[in-house]
């Protein structure tokens, strides 16, 4: 049995930006058994010369084979000659032993599609689910039936028409979750005269599974590990929480994560403790178990990361879950855990996590949770105190604290410098003007406490002296200049995954000699409900002026029709940090 896919392309280059999608690449899986294979390559490209279509055909010899891993090749094809005005027309077949898996197929891309479908057939020994995503609808046909050397064979199609290019824009998840597109995801196999072999299950059939398969539940039975009985021995003393957090730390710490996303160990827990390196699911697997044979009740928890996909409403789908994490059991709290970013201290997940429902897979039942949601925000107070020396330089101290995952980043940035003093020449070189002439760091390495900066530090460019005047913008280097959000229209959601709230303040003495002629009003505004809220104010005090700038997102996700009044939100922080302090010499 062969799942075949025929594929007929073709394309027409209005301008000369978009090239690369003259390059297309196919990945070949395979293995001892089952492998897949490109064949029937034909493809040309066409240009209008003097008024005549010139045709360049793509030759096979020009196929590039690159080895991505032992079980992946990927064959690149680069249609010929193609220029402004050009057309390119490509078929191709993919002949796949996997006949159980099929590849999504993607009616919007990133530029204007004119016409775009979709048709398959299927024997009638399979069914496969199908799940629709996207904000298009297509046009559906009528589902047909014919007969092939004894059975019958049903044929589908779907096609759409005129779609416009796929745009990303700030605060979205990836592209797989929005864009249209239909999935396919095998259901249940019946052979002639022979029993139902179903694939896609009810949730609590899916926890037996995964719970029964070797590379999952099987990883979580009796393991021998002299390393792992080290960790529980090392770790006997303190309260529950300081043991959970430090066999957490010393996990996170000695396992070095490859990058790869996966819910299953494909080494085994004992060989992964010993290697102390792999994919998602051999270090999450063997956080388990260890915390489980330190005495505490864990159980796995499935989903389906931001880059993979939100999982499908219309059934349950093992094939989505790409990745696994500890739910832990803790004086009646539940405390999630994913010790493969070095940065984040127990409790706090990666942002990768935090894509709609998750799976907790309990030892009796499966319990569908959307609460796991991030316990922290991306959250930071900068603090000014300046003066103003004759030629208008300000100089004094700055001060910021960071949390959450906003320190998260901060630990990430510092670590990929050479070194601090590289550290701080990036954070100078990114403002003009500014230059840093001393600075202390606190709580760098301890993740578990808020990163507190301080720098002494002179700016020359952000007064203008105009004969009695000076013109002072209060928010320096802070100042929200430009709107995230410049589509007209937005269909798919503003996802900001984690709360936000930054506060600024600048504390200015007044120079001897001047007083304040104008300052900008203060205000408040803010969406429904406490969504958001932005709050501004600036007061003159003793000859010192104060301003503070606020800003909360505490709704994390805002629907299309919400789109515009967020815009518009941000659009009054733009004005408001756009005023200056005007002052006039006395």
């Amino acid at each position: 049995m062969r799942l075949n896919t025929e594929r007929h392309i073709a394309i027409q280059f209005f301008d000369n930006t978009e090239f690369d999608l003259a390059t297309f690449e196919t990945p070949l899986y395979h293995n001892t058994r089952n492998k897949e294979k490109l064949e029937g390559v034909k493809g040309y490209t066409y240009n209008l010369i003097d008024g005549k279509f010139d045709r360049v055909k793509f030759s096979k010899k020009d196929i590039i084979k690159e080895e991505i891993h032992d079980n992946l090749d990927v064959k690149k094809i680069t249609m010929p000659n193609v220029k402004k005005g050009s057309i390119i027309e490509l078929k191709y077949n993919v002949a796949s032993d996997y006949y159980s898996s099929m590849n999504p197929w993607y009616f919007q891309k990133s530029v204007p599609t004119r016409y775009s479908e979709y048709n398959i057939e299927i024997p009638e020994f399979f069914t496969f689910n199908k799940s629709m995503v996207g904000y298009f609808s297509p046009h559906i046909k009528k589902r047909k039936e014919t007969s092939m050397e004894g059975f019958r064979v049903f044929t589908e199609g779907w096609a759409m028409t005129d779609l416009p290019a796929f745009e990303k824009e700030n605060y979205m998840r990836p592209y797989k979750n929005y864009i249209s597109k239909i999935d396919f995801e095998l259901k249940s196999i019946q052979i002639p005269f022979g029993a139902v072999e179903y694939y896609t299950k009810s949730w609590e059939e899916i926890r037996e599974d995964l719970m029964k398969f070797k590379y999952f539940g099987g990883t979580l039975k009796k393991v021998r590990s002299a390393k792992m009985a080290d960790i529980v021995e090392q770790y006997e003393s303190g309260s529950d929480e300081e043991r959970m957090v430090s066999i957490y730390e010393h996990i996170k710490k000695n396992m070095k994560w490859n990058g790869q996303k996966n819910k299953y160990s494909r080494t085994g827990i004992a060989k992964v403790l010993k290697e102390e390196s792999g994919n998602s699911g051999d270090i999450n697997l063997a956080l388990i178990y260890t915390l489980r044979k330190a005495g505490f009740k864990v159980d796995p928890v499935v989903l389906s990361t931001r880059d993979n996909g939100m999982l499908p409403l219309t059934h349950p789908s093992i094939d989505n879950l790409n990745y696994v994490i500890a739910a832990v059991q803790l004086e009646g709290k539940t405390i999630y855990l994913d010790a493969t970013d070095d940065y984040c201290p127990a409790g706090i997940l990666p942002l990768r996590c935090f894509n709609g429902e998750a799976i907790v897979l309990k030892k009796e039942q499966t319990i569908l949770t959307k609460n796991l949601k991030p316990l922290a925000k991306y959250k930071s107070v900068i603090q000014n105190k300046l003066t103003m020396t004759p030629d208008g330089t300000l100089e004094g101290t700055i001060k910021k604290t960071k949390s959450g995952y906003q320190a998260i980043n901060f630990r990430k940035a510092y670590d990929r410098a050479d070194n601090e003093e590289a550290f701080v020449e990036s954070l100078q070189n990114k403002h003009e003007g500014l230059t840093i002439k001393s600075h202390t760091f606190e709580n760098v390495i301890d993740s578990y406490k808020s990163i507190k900066e301080e720098y002494i530090v002179s700016l020359d460019d952000k007064t203008e002296i105009a004969g009695d005047l000076i013109y002072l913008n209060p928010m320096l280097n802070n100042a929200y200049s430009e709107n995230p959000f410049k589509m007209k229209q937005r269909q798919f959601p503003v996802d900001y995954a984690i709360p936000i709230e930054e506060t600024y303040m600048f504390q200015f003495d007044v120079p001897e000699g001047y007083v304040v002629e104008s300052m900008p009003e203060g205000n408040t505004i803010g969406l429904p409900e406490k969504a958001t809220l932005f709050s501004y104010s600036a007061k003159v005090i003793g000859g010192k002026i104060t301003v503070i700038s606020r800003i909360k997102i505490t709704k994390t996700m805002f629907m299309g029709d919400e789109y515009e009044a967020l815009k518009e939100f941000y659009n009054l922080i733009i004005k408001k940090h756009s005023e200056q302090i005007v002052l006039k010499k006395s």
